[in-house]
């Protein structure tokens, strides 16, 4: 992923979210409906990502 690209994730309800994340940066996002939150968090080389929720 290069820095600045928009990603779109579908979640189970069909709520779609976007994030836009940089390289090395890791951010948590609440879902204030559901309370859930899920977590992105991206290693240093861009390559590998996890997310949860």
């Amino acid at each position: 992923m290069e820095d600045g690209q928009e990603e779109v994730y579908r979640m189970e309800d069909g709520q779609e979210k976007v994030y836009r994340m940089e390289d090395g940066q890791e951010e948590v996002y609440s879902m204030e409906e559901d309370g859930q939150e899920g977590v992105y968090s991206m290693e240093e080389d861009g390559q590998e990502g996890v997310y949860s929720m």
